[in-house]
């Protein structure tokens, strides 16, 4: 049928008359709310659900199954790379279970534990890149190259996580061998493109995409009464200033209370401020802590954050926890564990609903905590980094 996104009509169209020759009543249930398509996902995206069975409730089970073991292994490996004792896994997956966002993602099959998973996966090799003999580092330079494309073009909102990731990668596998794995990488992307775009019958078809997103501003922006819960979207509607001044207004909050993280260690010990250099390469390669900033970051920034999308959150929320001690960043890891997961919201609704706006800025407030969390995780990194500095000195 060629492009989707040239031709949304005629494919809706396709699906609205296969859905009133079945009898599947949660498929018509689903085509009854939403009738009319809009195509944003990435020509990457469609192709793979095309894989699942054809009949729609197989389907539907076949990805929920898919969701609830990607996201009960996502657990699993933060507390690997966290390096935390067997017993952080049940109570991680007993705080993990409540989580809204990830019981809203499982109820409309959406796309977040998925990429948790695959953040998560890719966080943990990244980690784990040592040296080794010349083929094993091209081999694993390889999977966490072709791994990095695959989660960008699947969804491109983890892009920032990927980019850091990447850097950090760089610092443990040495940049100048990198080189080597760059045909790799385009044939790699060369390979996606070519088949996506034979599946759906269009040369074109990314070109089309990215035409389609950036047709307008507006593409992605949904009032918060609909159910954006993002943080941007939040300030921008509360200070009726413009979505793109909120997003620099937002950022840079966000620059600056990291910066600040980073030098005021230094300036309290009477280190020279260039000193943080040293603090930013120790930040860039601890993997969970730059992706954990990355993540937070992402969330706080996008004009479009569905509740679902907080599932992303665990991913900080689970790393700032040091299992089997009290500390600060234990107790905002806990604070924002409450907000962003809506237990304080399930807690509120039992005798009073709250309106759209309170929703968003409880979640906001949750993305919030958890960037203090991290930043109290910077201040305590950058002591001890300066701390061996001074030593080294005297």
């Amino acid at each position: 049928m060629a492009s989707p996104y040239i031709h949304p009509d005629a494919y809706a169209t396709v699906l609205n008359r296969y859905t009133a020759s079945v009898d599947n009543p949660r498929l018509k249930a689903a085509n009854a709310y939403r009738q009319v398509l809009d195509l944003t996902g990435t020509p990457l995206l469609y192709t793979l659900f095309a894989t699942l069975p054809k009949h729609y409730g197989r389907a539907l089970a076949s990805y929920q199954c898919l969701q609830i073991l990607m996201f009960v292994t996502a657990i699993v490996l933060i507390g690997i790379l966290k390096g935390q004792p067997h017993g952080f896994w049940p109570l991680a997956l007993v705080l993990s279970a409540t989580f809204v966002p990830f019981t809203v993602d499982l109820g409309v099959a959406n796309l977040n534990a998925i990429q948790l998973f695959l953040v998560t996966i890719s966080t943990l090799l990244v980690d784990r890149a040592t040296g080794g003999i010349p083929r094993e580092r091209t081999k694993s330079g390889v999977i966490v190259l072709c791994l990095f494309i695959f989660i960008v073009l699947l969804k491109p909102s983890l892009l920032l996580p990927i980019l850091f990731l990447g850097l950090a990668f760089g610092l443990k596998y040495g940049i100048p061998k990198l080189t080597v794995l760059v045909p790799v990488g385009m044939a790699f992307i060369a390979l996606i493109v070519a088949s996506t775009s034979i599946f759906l019958g269009s040369s074109r078809v990314w070109l089309d995409w990215y035409e389609t997103l950036s047709s307008s501003k507006d593409r992605l922006t949904y009032p918060i009464e609909a159910g954006n819960f993002s943080t941007t979207w939040l300030l921008s509607s509360v200070s009726q200033i413009d979505i793109s001044a909120a997003v620099l207004g937002i950022f840079s909050l966000l620059a600056i209370s990291l910066g600040g993280a980073v030098i005021l260690p230094a300036l309290r010990k009477k280190i020279a401020i260039h000193q943080s250099i040293h603090v930013m390469a120790e930040i860039i390669k601890n993997t969970g802590l730059v992706v954990s900033l990355a993540l937070t970051a992402t969330l706080a920034l996008s004009p479009l954050v569905w509740s679902h999308y907080y599932t992303l959150l665990l991913f900080p929320i689970l790393w700032l926890f040091d299992f089997g001690r009290w500390s600060a960043k234990n107790i905002v890891g806990l604070l924002s564990l409450i907000f962003s997961g809506g237990i304080l919201l399930k807690i509120i609704a039992v005798v009073w609903l709250p309106s759209p706006e309170l929703r968003s800025l409880n979640f906001c407030i949750g993305c919030l905590l958890v960037w203090v969390g991290l930043l109290l995780a910077v201040v305590e990194m950058a002591n001890k980094r300066l701390g061996k500095l001074v030593l080294s000195a005297e």
